[in-house]
């Protein structure tokens, strides 16, 4: 009695989940409500900081889909892999491989060297469906605003393919064990999956946000709903649409990049999508506002827009000089849905109809399998030709001297990097006047520093993400890729070095500390944090940290990150002179500075008077309150942050190092105002001073 009340639970559950099949209108709205957050979000709309979620509802639907095809198939007793692989090409690859066509064409054209070999790399691993784990290896999805890399995106696809690999067969297995069984096992897995997000989104962050173990659980979600018979519920045929649609919305606004993702928090928008799914018909008002025209024809386009709005924005990024204004980004939008348009009509929907030729199950595994392997070869090939810097439209350029404008500046050497005891490297003399300790905000400083006085001494102290501040850490492993600890230790190690060396008589340290300031980015040795918060926190650790250098003898000077608006100040000196535009482009007014950097101005005001700071901001900005990102010929900087080595060096010599031994500028800190240093000298004066100081010496 109880096996055959259980056949009959398990054949009522597949003829309802046969039913399910059926096209509905508002699966495809639901898609629109996935795909445009995703879009608004990389264009940049501030108040969407959660659109990336977007992804995170079209992994559900997939999953709620796709199980229930193969569902009814195994109902049918006609699940055949091949074909559900045939289906999935005819899907995926189509319009994929029209969009790489095009980013890898704009990418010739457009791309530096060093920038087109990252791009050749990314391109390989799109065309083998690891594109999550390249990025996952070389790229924070939230790391920062200056992205160069136009297939980002593709990493969610890479997830799908790889779930997909083995789903079917995994499915089958467990659905001949029972469809309780089945349930059952899914079920186990989705909650295996979830538990690996909850834990690396505190230890591995990058990992959980692109691998497919932690990802498997939102798939996983959906298609547990192809086993939930849909009927009507009632009053809760409203409701729960409803409230499903309030969750999505709401975490639309309410995450953002510090949000823990995926982890247990990402259950509100996956169970909003759940409660979509299986409640909303034409009939509700959720149901009916995903089934208007409008939504379905977006939820039809939304994975052509998906690919191709991404490669848009960035290659406006690219190409532009300045930054894309809001007009060029609504007009790309635009074009994205127009393109998108396009491509799901005379391409998307040709290749889903079966047909002799080339639209044959034979034409489409092998052109799927040529042209992916054209895809990879051509990745190499660019590779392998160091990014192809002999083509047509580069031959008129100093390639090397734009290339190195972009280089990361690291100082003395790239070892220089969370090494202690101190590399041979990361020292210009065995005993050294100056030691420069902080972050990559303090790498940028020594070469300036050396070129400015080349007879010092100096020993370069520094770690990335690594403030110069005893007790406390940066906490974002994501973005760190080590635990706080190993700063914390490196501060330790510094402090005990500095104060030991009796040679070192100057100490300069440098960082842009805001990122201290971001939600859950700060560890502190003794876990106490000032009730007044992070910046509270931060200063006073500083003020300890520095009190214990003067303790030991030591002259402090305290260096300010330099100004900046968010923008990619080095990429945008460069690319006026590929593009033949006016470099003064790129400058940008005071009054446009980040407002973080505002922040830390303030804490370093509190710090004057017991120390001496560094205000970059008067040597970089002027009297009408401009600031330069290239004096017309040399970019200040190599991103939107940090120095240029060439930047460095060039005002370094141009100030003389004054914020060493020379008199300071005039004029108050963090306003702009200008300032003249009080020993302008070039770097050919410096050289030739030394030089007379060394025949001197020589008795020359």
């Amino acid at each position: 009695m109880a096996t055959r009340t259980g056949a009959s639970i398990s054949a009522s559950i597949l003829r309802l989940a046969v039913l399910s099949i059926a096209y509905r209108r508002e699966i495809d709205g639901l898609r629109a409500i996935a795909v445009l957050p995703v879009v608004f979000y990389h264009a940049g709309l501030s108040w969407l900081s959660g659109g990336f979620l977007g992804v995170d509802v079209f992994f559900v639907i997939s999953g709620y889909l796709i199980t229930s095809l193969l569902i009814g198939d195994i109902q049918r007793g006609r699940l055949s892999i091949v074909d559900f692989y045939e289906r999935r090409a005819r899907r995926i690859l189509p319009a994929l491989f029209v969009v790489l066509a095009v980013t890898t064409c704009l990418a010739w054209i457009w791309m530096l060297p060093a920038d087109l070999r990252v791009y050749s790399r990314s391109l390989s691993s799109v065309a083998v469906f690891l594109s999550n784990v390249f990025f996952f290896r070389n790229k924070d999805y939230f790391a920062d605003e200056f992205d160069m890399h136009p297939l980002l995106h593709t990493w969610s696809l890479a997830v799908e393919e790889q779930f997909y690999l083995l789903f079917p067969l995994l499915l089958l297995f467990l659905f001949r064990r029972g469809t309780r069984t089945c349930i059952i096992g899914l079920t186990v897995l989705l909650l295996a999956s979830l538990l690996l997000a909850q834990w690396t989104s505190e230890n591995e962050p990058r990992a959980g946000f692109y691998l497919i173990y932690t990802r498997a659980w939102e798939l996983l979600a959906g298609a547990i709903c192809a086993f939930v018979p849909r009927q009507d519920k009632g009053r809760f045929s409203t409701v729960l649409p409803l409230l499903g649609m309030a969750g999505l919305l709401v975490s639309y606004v309410m995450f953002d990049r510090y949000t823990p993702h995926p982890s247990i928090l990402t259950a509100v928008p996956v169970l909003g999508t759940v409660l979509v799914i299986l409640f909303a018909s034409q009939r509700d008002p959720v149901g009916a506002l995903l089934s208007s025209r409008i939504m379905v024809w977006i939820g039809l386009i939304s994975y052509s827009l998906y690919l191709w709005h991404y490669p848009l924005l960035v290659f406006a990024k690219i190409r532009s000089v300045p930054a894309p204004t809001p007009l060029t980004i609504a007009s790309l939008v635009v074009l994205a849905f127009v393109l998108s348009a396009l491509t799901w009509r005379f391409v998307e929907q040709p290749f889903r109809r079966r047909r002799e030729g080339l639209f044959s199950r034979r034409g489409i595994f092998i052109g799927s399998a040529a042209i992916s392997a054209l895809v990879f070869s051509v990745g190499v090939l660019i590779f392998a030709t160091d990014g192809a810097p002999d083509r047509k439209a580069l031959r008129d350029l100093d390639l090397p001297r734009l290339t190195e404008s972009l280089a990361p500046n690291r100082g003395l050497s790239n070892e220089c990097n969370g090494r202690m005891p101190v590399p041979d490297s990361c020292a210009t003399s065995e005993s050294p006047k100056v030691a420069v300790w902080g972050d990559s905000f303090a790498m940028h400083l020594v070469v300036g520093l050396t070129a400015a006085y080349p007879e010092l001494g100096v020993v370069q102290l520094t770690k990335s993400l690594c403030a110069p501040i005893a007790g406390i850490a940066f906490a974002d492993r994501g973005r760190t890729g080590e635990s706080p600890q190993a700063c914390l230790d490196f501060s330790d190690q510094v402090l005990d070095y500095v104060t030991s060396t009796d040679s070192i008589d100057y100490v300069i340290v440098s960082s842009p500390f805001y990122y201290l300031f971001e939600p859950g980015g700060l560890a502190a040795v003794d876990g106490a944090m000032d009730p007044e918060g992070p910046q509270s926190t931060v200063l006073r650790n500083l003020e300890k940290t520095l009190e214990r250098l003067v303790s030991a003898g030591k002259t402090l000077i305290v260096v300010s990150p330099p100004p900046s608006n968010g923008q990619n100040l080095g990429y945008c000196a460069v690319n006026a002179e590929l593009r033949g535009a006016d470099p003064d482009l790129c400058d940008y007014s005071f009054a446009d500075i980040q407002p973080e950097l505002l922040e830390v101005a303030e804490m370093l005001h509190q710090l004057e008077g017991r120390h001496k700071v560094v205000w970059l901001d008067r040597i970089l900005c002027d009297a009408d309150g401009m600031c330069r990102a290239s004096d017309g010929t040399t970019a200040y900087y190599r991103d939107g942050r940090h120095l240029s080595k060439e930047g460095s060096r060039e005002l370094g010599c141009r100030t003389g190092g004054w914020f060493l031994f020379g008199d300071e500028p005039s004029g108050p800190a963090g306003s702009g105002s200008a300032a003249v240093p009080a020993n302008d000298r070039t770097c050919s004066q410096l050289q030739q001073n030394a030089d007379l100081a060394q025949r001197d010496s020589n008795g020359e």
